[in-house]
């Protein structure tokens, strides 16, 4: 919710004020210096007790109901409870002062944002143009109304500076105020002041609060009930050592363990990871470390019993539990990041463990990496902590291959090996980029990606490698590697921040590179999109060849190729085709459930991408194959995706002349041979081509086709075609030297077939030219055929003209050349018959809407219905008619499919075959 000027609002329509939230706020102006101040205030709008005013010298109320996070380059933080805040403060106000010269007007914008749960509720923007000389805001308000909590944009400011906005509050001041820290020698002087009571009813004393405030931060008594600062490393507990709290045996060490360890930015608070043994601890065997018990920055001195409980419980059980609340993995976390960055400046021991506490902080990290905040910090405080061991600046640290890493989080330790290779002039290694890319916070990451990570990892590295070579080279940009750490622990108030600059270029600001390795990415993750999609939909069919048909050949992994690759090195053996079982081949491939026409496509597709082709090919108007049906398997480079007129010519030869020469219940090794050798006698096709003849003619073979499959495409034959045609087919029946009776049958129905006169053939057969019919069998021959007579005799067969037998030879190729000819200046497809609704049957309803789609899309679905197949460019003159994208159409009428009948209602890119099963119910 973006909140404007003067709006207010119902907390609650917002958030849930019942858990704690936070306040950020942001101000962008780089010649001011801005100080933020959290004011708690009575019913009367008034500071009555100073301790509720919040920033970076008195960061905590006493109460923990508000808690100044961070205050760096002019942002701040602050962590809000309301249910801890005390009945008399009814109103928290946020606020910005400038530190210095300077006005409101000057700032080029800000914003103070709501948050809860690392979710952003709301939004107030401002900016300099809605300022004049104001040098001091007030920016949003949270107060009670009517017993619920509302919020207030304010927006509002001071002229006068901080001080202005305290007299605002009530408070009375003897000189002007500045939230920065004094110099020494004026710390000095006021800490010579004479204590003065406050009594909250009459508001501020005329000593600045500002100063009794330092006063009590940095007083060096120790007197009682003040933490301790002598003997800061006989806190912590060394890994392997133990402790007992609550009677019970804390082991392995890595904690602060005592009483009064004050924190190292406030002599005034206790050290939030020390673990007293003198606080109660509620029960342990009730003790819930999965349940939220804790605040932000909480502290172990400050935290419910039942809450020290569960923290010890978590301690005791291994520190390992992955449903534990990140609470309790913070406050242990803040232990470790006091001993590495504060105990190792001057403790030796402290130093010589940082190598365990590093394994620690990854141990913990591998385990809690799931929650946005921890990972932040554990991998800040890792680069910092690395940047002091002698491996992590080795030379050509990118030989080695990238460790672990965790999305959206650029570890240093990847600047450094970028920087090396820029430096070395050296390419970045496709393993380096891929994770460069997907730890880079600003790239974006389609579904596919996160659906299909191991193969959209292998397929970005494979384009990587294509588009790049041996990869990209990187410039030796002036921008230096700055490491920079903002501490978790409240312990390091107000001094957060820790940076170190390194003389290696940082070349991950560089964002020419990353947007060039989104665009490889966007490109992966379009070729994952469709396999992507059939996951999402169908969740349980990971594995099986159906989602594999969506996925390129060379993404599957090598026991999924396993059978495939055998049968090619097999092919490339024997450079023979091979017939197989369909049902057979099925059982060497992971599980194929749904087995369409579209599907068989998309398996011929990947077999084609494995170097492989497969007869009968739907593409070239092969059949389906089903499970009592055989395929062929032969190499091919997959360059013929669609049959050219000459291929359709030969294929459509080579079935006639199969139909003619199983006539006789078998082909004869002569009928083979010739038709062999015819394939490589026609020296107009190519390899590609032969290469599919020869597998195809093997499946004809195997599978002993019929006329009726063919009829309609010779038909359409011109009489000149189909009498070459014919001539071929009657020297296929002559290969042998001898013709059955059923051969003579078989001639004869094809004859009809092609509407040629039946009479000339026997004038063919004879050898006479005569159109008489030929004597086959005498009347009272029991024969069931005869072979050719070397003399003539009467009534004892045909005498067959051998000169014949050779001319229809060398006819052959006159026979195809004409053929081809035919077919390029013809181009034969297959005949699209549309769907004979008889009058009785029931009919779409013109005026019904179908599966829920608009009347564009039903009107669509309703033409489609009208034919089997379609050419793509048909159906794309139409979409266009009506004003639609075809793909788009299709997509958003197979979605609806989907949802309706489970499956879609077109199959196929070009030509697009409507689903008969769909149809079938649509016309119910």
């Amino acid at each position: 919710m973006n909140l404007l000027r003067g709006q207010r609002a119902k907390l609650s329509d917002l958030i849930s004020y019942s858990l704690p939230f936070t306040i950020r706020v942001v101000v962008n102006a780089p010649k001011l210096s801005v100080d933020f101040s959290c004011f708690g205030l009575d019913v009367s709008n008034k500071l009555s007790d100073e301790r509720y005013m919040s920033f970076f010298n008195q960061p905590v109320t006493p109460c923990s109901a508000v808690r100044f996070g961070s205050s760096i380059n002019n942002t701040a933080v602050f962590l809000i409870d309301l249910q801890k805040l005390p009945i008399h403060i009814d109103r928290l106000v946020i606020t910005a002062a400038i530190d210095g010269d300077g006005t409101m007007s000057q700032l080029i914008s800000g914003a103070v944002t709501l948050y809860q749960s690392n979710i952003e509720a709301a939004t107030f923007a401002f900016a300099g143009n809605d300022f004049a000389a104001e040098k001091t805001l007030m920016l949003i308000e949270i107060y009670r109304k009517e017993g619920s909590w509302r919020v207030c944009a304010t927006g509002q400011g001071f002229n006068g500076g901080l001080d202005s906005l305290v007299q605002y509050f009530g408070g009375t001041i003897t000189e002007p105020l500045a939230i920065t820290q004094p110099p020494v020698e004026q710390l000095s002087a006021q800490l010579a002041i004479t204590e003065e009571s406050v009594e909250p009813s009459t508001g501020l004393t005329s000593q600045s609060f500002l100063q009794r405030i330092f006063k009590q931060l940095f007083t060096g008594k120790n007197s009682a009930g003040e933490p301790n600062i002598s003997n800061l490393s006989g806190y912590w507990k060394h890994q392997g050592t133990s402790v007992k709290v609550a009677n019970v045996v804390i082991e392995n060490g890595f904690l602060y363990f005592g009483s009064d360890l004050c924190s190292i930015g406030s002599r005034s608070q206790i050290e939030p990871a020390l673990v007293d043994p003198k606080l109660s601890v509620g029960k342990l065997a009730s003790a819930n470390y999965q349940q939220r018990l804790l605040t932000y920055w909480s502290s172990y001195s400050e935290i419910s019993p039942d809450a020290r409980a569960a923290y010890i419980k978590w301690l005791i059980e291994g520190r390992n539990d992955p449903l534990a609340d990140v609470g309790y993995v913070f406050l242990y976390f803040y232990g470790l990041e006091r001993r590495a960055l504060e105990d190792a400046k001057t403790d030796v021991s402290a130093k010589a463990e940082l190598p365990k506490i590093i394994q620690e902080v990854e141990r913990l990290l591998e385990i809690y990496h799931g929650n946005g905040s921890f990972r932040s910090y554990a991998s800040g405080l890792l680069d910092v902590l690395k940047l002091d061991c002698a491996e992590s600046f080795a030379p050509k640290q990118y030989l080695a291959s990238p460790s672990d890493f965790i999305p959206g989080i650029l570890p240093m330790s990847l600047k450094l090996v970028l920087g090396q290779l820029a430096m070395d002039n050296e390419p970045v290694p496709a393993d380096w980029a891929y994770v460069w890319f997907m730890t880079n916070s600003k790239i974006r990451l389609n579904t596919p990606a996160k659906r299909c990570a191991v193969e959209f990892k292998k397929l970005f590295m494979s384009k990587y490698g294509e588009s790049f070579g041996k990869g990209m080279r990187l410039p030796v940009n002036k921008t230096k590697i700055k490491v920079s750490y903002s501490t978790a622990s409240a312990s390091f108030f107000p001094n957060r921040t820790i940076e170190r600059k390194l003389d290696i270029p940082d070349v991950t600001v560089l964002t020419s590179r990353i947007k060039k390795l989104q665009a490889l990415a966007d490109q992966c993750t379009g070729t994952l999109n469709t396999y992507s999609r059939f996951l999402g939909r169908n969740p349980g069919l990971e594995g099986t060849l159906d989602a594999l048909l969506e996925l390129p050949y060379s993404l599957w992994s090598e026991q999924q190729k396993q059978h495939i690759q055998t049968i090619k090195r097999t092919l490339e053996t024997t450079k023979v085709p091979v017939a197989i079982e369909f049902t057979r081949l099925k059982a060497w491939l992971p599980e194929w459930r749904t087995i369409t026409k579209s599907r068989v496509a998309a398996f011929i597709n990947r077999l084609a991408e494995a170097g492989l082709g497969m007869e009968p090919d739907p593409r070239f108007g092969g059949a389906m194959p089903s499970t009592d049906t055989k395929v062929v398997l032969f190499i091919d480079d997959g360059s013929l995706c669609a049959p050219t007129p000459r291929y359709t010519t030969a294929a459509l030869t080579l079935h006639l002349a199969v139909v003619v020469s199983l006539a006789d219940g078998e082909v004869g090794r002569a009928e083979r041979d010739l038709l062999i050798q015819q394939v490589e006698d026609w020296l107009h096709l190519t390899t590609v081509e032969k290469n599919r003849l020869h597998a195809h003619l093997r499946w004809l073979l195997s599978e002993r086709p019929d006329f009726k499959n063919i009829k309609k495409r010779v038909e359409i034959l011109p009489v000149s075609a189909r009498e070459v045609l014919a001539d071929f087919l009657v020297l296929v029946a002559f290969a042998d030297n001898k013709i059955s009776p059923n051969e003579v049958k078989v001639l004869e129905k094809i004859y009809k077939a092609l509407n040629l006169n039946v009479q000339s053939l026997y004038g063919k057969l004879h050898g006479t030219g005569s159109d008489e019919p030929v004597t086959v069998r005498p009347p009272l021959s029991r024969s069931g055929g005869f072979s050719i007579p070397n003399p003539p005799k009467p009534d004892t067969g045909f005498q067959l003209d051998m000169n014949r037998v050779a001319t229809l030879k060398n006819e052959s190729k006159k026979v195809t050349d004409m053929l081809v000819a035919i077919f390029e200046q013809d181009a034969v497809t297959e005949t699209l018959i549309p769907i004979q609704i008889q009058a009785s049957e029931p009919v779409i309803d013109d005026n019904e809407n179908l599966m829920g789609l608009d009347n564009v899309h039903s009107d669509f679905i309703k033409l489609l219905c009208v034919r089997v197949h379609w050419s793509r460019i048909e159906l794309e003159e139409i979409a266009a008619d009506g004003g639609m994208m075809l793909d788009g159409a299709l997509e958003h009428i197979n979605e609806a499919a989907y949802d309706t009948f489970d499956a879609p209602l077109t199959e196929g890119d070009d030509p697009i075959d409507i689903n008969q099963d769909i149809l079938k119910e649509l016309l119910k």
